[in-house]
C-alpha cells in the first residue's frame, strides 16, 4: 500500500511538472509573439532561445525545495522521457537523471603531466591532445572549458590531426568540471530535444539540486533548421 501511495505521489508530481512547464511555454510564446510582431525579427528562432532559458529555469526551480531522498525517489520513478507535446508546432522531450561521476577526465585539470591508465590506453598521441587543449583554453574566458560542445571540439580536433579514433572509447568520460568530493549535494543531468515551428535543437544541462541561479553545464545546439 505504501509503495502504491508513493507511486501515486510521484505520478502527481510528474504531472504537475509537465503542467507547470507547459503553461510557462505557452505563456512565453503568447507574450513573445506580440512583441516580435512589433519589432520584427526571426520569431521562431528567438522564441526557441527564450523558451530554452525559461524551461531550464523551471526545471531547476522544480527541484529547489526537495530533499535528497525525495529527489532520488522522483528520479527513480519518473519516465525515462517526459513529453511536452503542446500542439503540432511545439514538442519537447525531456530526460532527467542523477549526474554521477565514476571515471572522469576533467579537461580543466589536465596538463602535460596528466597520468591515468584509462586515458593512456585510449590515446596514442597524448602530447597532441595536451597541445590542443592548451590552445583551446588560452582563447576562452578564464582559460577554462565551460561546456560539452567545447569538450567535443577538442576530441574532434584530436581525431582530425591524429586519425586516432580510440579516444571515442572514453569520449563520455571527459568532463569540464568534477563534483566536489566534500559535498552531499545531488547533481542532476537534464537533456531534452525541443522543436518549435520546425526549429530543432538539443539542450544539455547539469545543475545542483536546489540551485536556481546557475548551471554547471548549459549547451544549446541546433541540429537543423527547416525553412
Amino acid at each position: 500500500m505504501i509503495k502504491v501511495k508513493k507511486k501515486a505521489i510521484v505520478l502527481l508530481i510528474t504531472l504537475m511538472f509537465i503542467t507547470s512547464i507547459s503553461v510557462l511555454i505557452l505563456q512565453n510564446l503568447k507574450d513573445s509573439e506580440k512583441f516580435f510582431k512589433v519589432i520584427g525579427t526571426n520569431m521562431s528562432l528567438t522564441q526557441t532561445q527564450i523558451t530554452v532559458q525559461n524551461v531550464n529555469y523551471e526545471i531547476r526551480k522544480f527541484f529547489k525545495n526537495k530533499n535528497s531522498e525525495d529527489i532520488q525517489e522522483i528520479l527513480s520513478m519518473i519516465p525515462e522521457e517526459i513529453p511536452f507535446i503542446l500542439n503540432e508546432n511545439i514538442m519537447i522531450m525531456v530526460s532527467l537523471s542523477e549526474y554521477v561521476q565514476e571515471v572522469v577526465h576533467d579537461v580543466n585539470k589536465i596538463d602535460d603531466t596528466y597520468q591515468n591508465d584509462q586515458f593512456n590506453e585510449n590515446l596514442d598521441y597524448p602530447n597532441i591532445f595536451f597541445e590542443i587543449l592548451k590552445e583551446k583554453k588560452t582563447i576562452l574566458k578564464n582559460n577554462k572549458i565551460s561546456n560539452n560542445k567545447q569538450v567535443s571540439s577538442i576530441i574532434d580536433e584530436y581525431i582530425s590531426k591524429t586519425r586516432d579514433k580510440r579516444i571515442l572509447n572514453i569520449k563520455d568520460n571527459f568532463t569540464f568540471f568534477t563534483i566536489p568530493s566534500d559535498t552531499n549535494a545531488t547533481y542532476i543531468s537534464c537533456k531534452y530535444d525541443i522543436n518549435i515551428n520546425n526549429i530543432n535543437s538539443t539542450v544539455n544541462m547539469i545543475f545542483k539540486a536546489g540551485d536556481t541561479n546557475s548551471t554547471k553545464s548549459f549547451d544549446f545546439n541546433f541540429r537543423n533548421i527547416n525553412e
